[in-house]
């Protein structure tokens, strides 16, 4: 029996799977993650309510937790939880033969590798072969990145990245003029503060500003209520908001030319993912020919771009479905 995680930082996922089936959880819960003084705790509550049930007579053998922090010596102090788990701290309490722990972006990557079509959609060249290098970028409350390079053996290799503290570079004259702005609050503009849900937020402040109108009390209203990125998807797709609706469309041809300079960057032949929560929640947008010339606008390399598969992962329980991947395949 395999037990995987997927840790964050407001709910928490855990899972029991067979040998044999990977794709189908025998048992699962998600927690929240507030409140919880440790990992440890919420594992043993997750067992004790596997063993009671009847189905489930066996207990895990080996454990994948994935979660965002810099792990060392089998031992991390999450980022974004309040949490230090030690993998052998794990093992020898709960008896488990193999406990391993994963980066969060790392645990995407290999779910990835695991997809099936029902897990996402295509964005461009559905039906090229995905051999070689595999690019995930992971759009959500910050912005992730992370690649898979294939041995000799066409086995994959996972690296992540802290690529979101990059400098961010402008596609087109819309980007420059977002760069300005931006660049007027701080020293340097970091791509994660354009492709994530808080780069939603400033390009929306951005649009606001350049409108020359003030923002509608409606807005700040219900801003205080849930996050301004949710309002702002919210109102762009029913059409209350025409600002939150051009949102949407710039952002998208911002993650679009990221997509491609990560793609030709890395030569990712085997594909592109894209992940987090953000791009989902508007995905027809991503479905539109904005999303295609953004991602194939490469000069000289527009062939070979238009031959690499992009697709955009509507399976939020991708993360979670690597570790399992990983429990069975490498450990």
């Amino acid at each position: 029996m395999i037990l995987a995680a997927d840790l964050g930082g407001t709910k928490s996922s855990l899972a029991l799977f067979e040998e044999t089936d990977i794709r189908k959880p025998v048992f699962e819960k998600t927690f929240p993650t507030d409140g919880t003084p440790s990992f440890e705790g919420m594992l043993e509550e997750f067992l004790r309510e596997a063993q009671g049930r009847p189905t489930l007579a066996a207990r895990p053998t080996r454990a994948a937790l994935g979660l965002a922090g810099a792990i060392t010596g089998g031992r991390v102090r999450a980022t974004v939880l309040p949490w230090v788990i030690d993998a052998q701290s794990v093992r020898e309490r709960f008896g488990l033969e193999k406990v391993e722990l994963l980066n969060d972006l790392i645990a995407a990557a290999y779910g990835c590798l695991a997809a099936q079509r029902g897990d996402y959609v295509e964005l461009c060249s559905a039906d090229a072969p995905s051999q070689g290098t595999i690019a995930v970028l992971a759009a959500g409350t910050y912005l992730g990145t992370a690649f898979l390079v294939q041995d000799p053996e066409g086995s994959y290799i996972p690296t992540a990245s802290e690529g979101s503290y990059a400098d961010f570079s402008p596609h087109d004259g819309f980007q420059w003029e977002l760069m300005g702005f931006l660049m007027r609050e701080r020293s340097h503009v970091m791509k994660k503060e354009v492709l994530s849900g808080q780069g939603l937020e400033n390009i929306h402040r951005f649009l606001i500003e350049k409108s020359g109108e003030a923002v509608e009390e409606w807005f700040l209203e219900e801003s205080r209520g849930k996050p301004a990125s949710a309002v702002i998807i919210e109102s762009g797709l029913s059409g209350r908001c025409e600002i939150c609706s051009e949102t949407l469309d710039r952002f998208v041809g911002v993650l679009a030319a990221e997509a491609g300079n990560l793609a030709a960057t890395l030569m990712a032949t085997g594909g592109v993912y894209i992940t987090g929560g953000v791009a989902p929640r508007f995905r027809e947008r991503f479905e539109g020919p904005l999303f295609q010339r953004a991602f194939l606008e490469r000069g000289v390399l527009t062939p070979v771009m238009e031959k690499i598969p992009v697709r955009l992962v509507t399976n939020p329980g991708i993360p979670l479905l690597g570790a399992a991947w990983y429990a069975r395949h490498r450990m």
